[in-house]
C-alpha cells in the first residue's frame, strides 16, 4: 500500500500564499515571485508553469532531486501527485494551505490498493551485518513466492527461493526502487529510507550540584522512523535521554538508534565549587524592547523546524506580510552614547558594528553586574536544632568573619543580627565540615533568637562556630553593557551584531542584530524621545541607562486640558477653581510592528523627554495597522510634566503665607542670640 495526495491548483497563488504537505512533519512550500531559498516556490504567469515550479521545488527541497522516498509526477497541466510506499502518510488532517485569495487549491488523498497480484505485503527494515550508519537490511515478504528482484532499477537482478526473503546493504538515505518479478508480471515498490543519525546533530547540557550533575542528550535532524537509545560508557544504554548523579570529569556521551549506528562526542562535567547551582545552563535574553536600539535574534531559516516570529525578524521580514517595506533606525552623530544592555551567563559576549563597506568596528562590552555563580564564605553557627531530632541548623548572630572564598584569608566582618546571607534560600548548598549540603528549610528559632537554615545533615554535638562556603546565582545571567558613539558613522547606514559564545561546547552560539541603523547630522520632521525609570524593571537602570530614540512624526500639536468650577448667582458668576493642563497630540509616520511597540513602551516610562521637554502618557496610543503591510499608524496624546495651572496660580510658587520666626537664633558657636521685639 502507498499514500498518495492530488494537488490540483485552481488558480494561481498569492505571494507568500503557503501549502503544507504535511504539517507535522513541517513539509511546506511557499510562493513567490521567485525561488530565493529552500522552502519556496516561484509564482509564473499561467498555472501549468507555476505547477511544474511547485513539483521541482518539492523535488530539491524534500526528495532530494529526484532520489528521495517521493515519487512526484504531473498528471496534467493544472495536478500534482506525490506518492510515498508509507501507508497513511499523507491525510486529509495533516494537510493544509495558507492562502490569501481564496481556494487556490484543491486536493485529494488515497490509500493506492496494489494493481497487480504480484504485491509487496510486507517490508521491514533489519540491522546490516557491518557500515551501520550508511547500510541497512530489509527483510521483504511478498505475495507469492518471486523469481528475482532489483534495487537498481533493473541493472541487475538476484535471484530469491524463500518468501520472505532479505536485501542485505542497502545504502541509507538514497532513494530506491525495489522491483520483484516472477514469469511476466512486476511490481515495483518505492523504499522510503530511515534518516541518517550524524554526529553533529547530538548534543548535551548539564545543570551541576554538589550531589552531582544531570546531563541531558539532545538529538536534532531528521528523525524519520528512528528510534534512539543513549549512554554515557557505550555499554548500558537506556530509552531516556538524561543522567543524574554524574560527578564532575570528562566523559564520552552515546546516541545509538535501532539499526545499530552509534555516534558519540565528549563533555566535560566540572567540579561543583568551579561551576556552580545550575550555571551551566545557557541563558541569554533578547536585548530589552524598551532600549534605544532594537534588536532580532538570528535564525537560520533554511532549517525546517524554524519559524519566523516577532523575536527573530528584523522589521521588513515578518511573515504574513504581504508588502514589507523596509525601515531604518535614525540616530544622529550627536548620540555618542546609545548603550544596549543584555542579560546572559555566556562567558564571551562580542559587539560588532558593520558598516556600509562590511568593515567590522569592534565595541567594548563590559560586564556592569554579577549576578550569577557568586561566592561566599564566612563565621556562622551550627547547633542541633530542638524538636527536629538529629537535625543541623545554621544561623548567624554575631559579629562574623568574612573570608576569600579560595585562600581563606580574613576580608571583611559583619553582622546580620539572626537575619539571613543573600543566598539562604530552600534549594542553594553550602559547604559545611567538609561536605555539601542542601538547604531544605528556613526557620525562625526563638532559643537562638535568629533565622535558621535546615540542611540535609545530621549533628548532636554542642553549638560550634565553623566557617560556611556557597556558590549562588542571584539571577540564572549577568549583565553585560556596551555603548555606541555614532558620531564616527556620520552619513551611514549600519548594523549591529551581538555574538555569546561559551568554551562549554553545550552552549549554542547566540547571535543578535540590529535593525538598519541609519546615521545623519540631522533629520527633518523627527520627534527626540529620552526616557528611563528610576526603578529596575525589564532594563537594569540601577547603571544609569538612559535610552534615545528618533522617530518620524507626522505633527505635534498643541492644547489644554482642564477643569473649572463656578458658581452663579442672579446677578453674577463666580470662579471657584480652575485647573489646565499643557498636553499635546503626536501622529507619528508610518512605523512596522516592532518600532510600534518599541514607541509605546518608551511613551509608558516614568520619565519621558521629547525634544527635551518632560512629559507623562495621558492615556494608551492609538494604534492603526495598515493593512496589507507591516506598517501601523500611532497617534498618542502626553501631558507637561510641571506645567499645571490654577487659579490660584501656577503650582510649586512660593506660598504667600507669613513665616513663623523664632525668638532663639543659634550662633555659629553654638549658643543663642535672642530677637529684641
Amino acid at each position: 500500500m502507498g499514500s498518495v495526495i492530488l494537488l490540483r491548483m485552481i488558480k494561481v497563488p498569492e505571494r507568500f500564499d503557503k501549502v503544507f504537505f504535511k504539517n507535522s512533519l513541517n513539509i511546506v512550500e511557499e510562493f513567490d515571485n521567485v525561488r530565493s531559498s529552500s522552502g519556496t516556490s516561484a509564482r509564473a504567469n499561467g498555472i501549468e508553469f507555476t505547477v511544474r515550479n511547485l513539483r521541482d521545488a518539492f523535488q530539491a527541497d524534500y526528495n532530494f532531486g529526484g532520489s528521495g522516498p517521493y515519487l512526484v509526477e504531473l498528471v496534467s497541466t493544472h495536478s500534482l501527485r506525490i506518492s510515498i510506499n508509507v501507508e497513511n502518510f499523507f491525510t486529509s488532517s495533516d494537510f493544509s494551505t495558507q492562502a490569501s485569495a481564496g481556494a487556490n487549491f484543491l486536493a485529494s488523498f488515497t490509500n493506492e490498493p496494489d494493481t497487480v497480484e504480484l504485491s509487496v505485503d510486507s517490508f521491514v527494515f533489519s540491522q546490516a551485518i557491518s557500515n551501520f550508519c550508511s547500510k541497512i537490511n530489509a527483510i521483504v515478504t511478498t505475495s507469492e513466492q518471486i523469481d528475482d528482484y532489483s534495487i537498481d532499477n533493473g541493472a541487475n537482478y538476484i535471484s530469491v527461493s524463500t518468501n520472505p526473503f532479505t536485501v542485505p546493504s542497502i545504502a541509507r538515505n538514497l532513494s530506491a526502487t525495489l522491483i520483484i518479478r516472477k514469469s511476466s508480471k512486476t511490481f515495483n515498490y518505492r523504499i522510503a529510507f530511515p534518516a541518517i543519525l550524524y554526529k553533529i546533530y547530538t548534543s548535551a547540557t548539564y545543570i551541576n550540584s554538589p550531589s552531582g550533575a544531570t546531563i541531558t542528550i539532545n538529538v536534532t535532524g531528521n528523525s524519520f522512523l528512528l528510534i534512539y537509545s543513549y549512554s554515557l560508557d557505550g555499554v548500558n544504554f537506556q530509552s531516556s535521554n538524561t543522567f543524574s548523579g554524574i560527578l564532575a570529569g570528562d566523559y564520552t556521551f552515546y546516541v545509538k538508534e535501532q539499526f545499530g549506528c552509534e555516534v558519540n562526542n565528549p563533555i566535560t562535567i566540572p567540579d561543583f565549587q568551579d561551576g556552580g547551582v545550575g550555571e551551566r545552563v545557557p541563558y541569554s535574553d533578547l536585548p530589552s524592547k524598551s532600549l534605544s536600539i532594537r534588536y532580532a535574534k538570528y535564525i537560520d531559516f533554511t532549517q525546517s523546524s524554524e519559524y519566523k516570529n516577532d523575536e527573530n525578524t528584523l522589521s521588513n521580514e515578518l511573515p504574513y506580510t504581504q508588502n514589507p517595506r523596509l525601515y531604518n533606525q535614525l540616530f544622529k552623530n550627536s548620540d555618542t552614547e546609545i548603550t544596549t544592555q543584555l542579560k546572559t551567563n555566556y562567558e564571551i559576549v562580542t559587539a560588532t558594528i558593520v558598516d556600509e563597506n562590511l568593515v567590522e568596528h569592534i565595541v567594548n562590552v563590559t560586564k556592569v553586574v554579577n549576578y550569577s555563580s557568586l561566592k561566599d564564605r564566612r563565621d556562622a553557627i551550627i547547633y542541633n536544632i530542638s524538636g527536629l531530632g538529629t537535625q543541623m541548623g545554621i544561623y548567624f548572630n554575631g559579629v562574623d568573619n568574612i573570608y576569600d572564598y579560595f585562600s581563606g584569608a580574613i576580608i571583611g566582618s559583619s553582622d546580620l543580627f539572626g537575619s539571613l546571607p543573600l543566598w539562604g534560600l530552600v534549594g542553594n548548598y553550602v559547604f559545611v565540615n567538609n561536605a555539601w549540603f542542601e538547604i531544605l528549610n528556613v526557620i525562625f528559632d526563638d532559643s537562638v533568637n535568629s533565622y535558621v537554615l535546615v540542611v540535609n545533615n545530621n549533628y548532636t554535638s554542642a553549638p560550634s562556630i565553623v566557617q560556611v562556603s556557597t556558590i549562588y546565582n542571584l539571577e540564572p545571567y549577568d549583565i553585560h553593557e556596551f555603548n555606541i558613539d555614532f558620531s564616527l558613522f556620520t552619513n551611514q547606514k549600519v548594523q549591529v551584531n551581538i555574538t555569546q559564545t561559551d568554551t562549554n561546547t553545550s552552549f549554542p552560539d547566540v547571535v543578535y542584530l540590529s535593525e538598519i541603523i541609519e546615521v545623519a547630522e540631522s533629520y527633518s520632521d523627527t520627534l527626540f524621545m529620552e526616557y528611563y525609570n528610576d526603578k529596575n524593571t525589564d532594563i537594569f537602570y540601577a547603571t544609569g541607562i538612559k535610552n534615545k530614540i528618533h522617530i518620524p512624526i507626522e505633527f505635534f500639536s498643541g492644547g489644554i486640558l482642564g477643569e473649572t468650577t463656578t458658581e452663579r448667582t442672579d446677578i453674577n458668576t463666580f470662579l471657584i477653581d480652575a485647573e489646565g493642563y499643557e498636553n499635546d497630540l503626536i501622529a507619528f509616520k508610518l512605523m512596522p510592528k516592532q518600532m510600534m511597540r518599541k514607541v509605546i513602551q518608551a511613551l509608558s516610562h516614568k520619565f519621558v523627554f521629547l525634544n527635551g521637554v518632560q512629559y507623562v502618557k495621558e492615556e494608551s496610543p492609538e494604534v492603526v495597522p495598515v493593512i496589507g503591510t507591516n506598517l501601523y499608524r500611532v497617534n498618542a496624546e502626553m501631558t507637561k510634566s510641571n506645567a499645571v495651572y490654577t487659579s490660584r496660580g501656577l503650582v510649586g510658587d512660593i506660598s504667600l503665607t507669613p513665616l513663623e520666626i523664632p525668638n532663639l537664633l543659634r550662633t555659629s558657636s553654638g549658643g543663642f542670640l535672642k530677637i529684641k521685639k
